[in-house]
């Protein structure tokens, strides 16, 4: 009988949300992890956890949604590619599928925002909820994450020749599941996860890791070895949208340059025969699906050769484009590697769509 009373009380909700639990200051969870993966539990601040009920509220995405708040007190409005980085920081590496922001008066409850989210949430989700206060009021901010594995836990920050064991929990991992690594050389590395991957960060700087399976991209971030975690998303904030091919272009080349400054490495130079290629390129593969598409150049002996492109999605500007390849490891790839030091950049409108081509080759 005492085990029975201890799992009903261990296992009780609150009910709704009580005018003094609303009122009380924020508790919110910390917005920067050591580690990756995954808590569930029972939130320390009552107003959420009244909020989340039976809802499966998880510590390190409600951290996020932590994070997300206090950056909107300061004036940056969440967005997906904020979101997904401040996951990162808050040590959850699994893909974000939906998110919900409501700014409202001190003390309102944060009703709309699980209701904006109810048709997303599905069985083995993840909810991220949490809410901060500022002089006009509280931000509440909801977030859900899916993935269909989990991975035992990984240090976010790493000395140089740490040696991490990466598994699934529980193992084994089926045998659609692969592991897809990128060193902060640009080497670049596929293997199936199978009983375990064991690997050595010989080489200081941002690696990438991205675990796959038949579904797709499970889990997905960087460990930092011998290099402090950025405080912000890359690539952020944003330009705004071209308005012509000429901005496009040059809005392209200011993003490459960002994306190459935070894998520590110099800009790229312009070379008139990739450019020509990229226009050419342009021409001829106008896409138009919404995303990155990458691949190297068939026939070619230059091993930094690989041909991009992209068709942002409508009211994106390329931004959308390198943010996309600074994620996808084989571009990603190109990008860190210091060999990879020219480029070519053309841009044009497709329809009310962008169309983003880039050509990088060695010096």
């Amino acid at each position: 009988m005492t085990f029975l009373l201890l799992f009903l009380v261990s296992c009780a909700r609150p009910g709704p949300p009580t005018p003094e639990a609303l009122g009380a200051p924020p508790r919110l969870v910390a917005p920067h992890a050591s580690v990756y993966g995954t808590q569930h539990g029972v939130p320390r601040d009552a107003a959420v956890a009244a909020t989340a009920r039976d809802l499966p509220w998880e510590e390190s995405l409600s951290g996020a949604a932590s994070g997300l708040a206090l950056a909107f007190l300061d004036g940056e409005p969440p967005d997906p590619w904020r979101a997904r980085w401040a996951a990162l920081a808050a040590g959850y590496p699994y893909p974000i599928v939906d998110m919900a922001v409501d700014r409202c008066s001190a003390g309102c409850s944060g009703d709309r925002v699980l209701n904006a989210l109810e048709t997303t949430l599905e069985p083995g989700d993840d909810l991220g909820l949490a809410r901060a206060r500022g002089p006009l009021g509280d931000t509440w901010v909801g977030l859900v994450g899916r993935h269909t594995l989990a991975l035992t836990e990984v240090p976010r920050q790493a000395v140089r020749g740490a040696d991490l064991a990466l598994k699934v929990d529980p193992g084994p991992a089926g045998p659609d599941v692969t592991v897809t690594l990128v060193a902060p050389d640009g080497g670049l590395e596929r293997a199936p996860l199978g009983e375990g991957l064991g690997l050595t960060f010989d080489i200081g700087g941002a690696w990438w890791l991205q675990v796959e399976d038949a579904g797709g991209v499970q889990a997905a971030f960087p460990v930092y070895v011998e290099l402090d975690p950025p405080l912000s998303a890359p690539l952020d904030p944003h330009p705004v949208p071209p308005t012509s091919a000429s901005q496009a272009t040059a809005d392209t080349w200011l993003l490459l340059d960002a994306a190459r400054r935070h894998l520590d490495r110099a800009p790229l130079e312009e070379d008139p025969l990739l450019a020509a290629a990229a226009r050419a390129h342009l021409r001829d593969r106008m896409a138009p699906e919404t995303g990155p598409q990458s691949g190297p150049l068939a026939g070619s002996a230059d091993a930094c050769r690989m041909s991009l492109a992209c068709a942002p999605g409508p009211g994106e500007g390329p931004e959308a484009c390198v943010r996309a390849w600074l994620v996808d490891p084989p571009s990603r790839a190109r990008l860190t590697d210091a060999r990879c030091a020219l480029a070519g950049v053309a841009a044009t409108a497709n329809g009310t769509r962008w169309a983003v081509q880039v050509e990088l080759g060695a010096r």
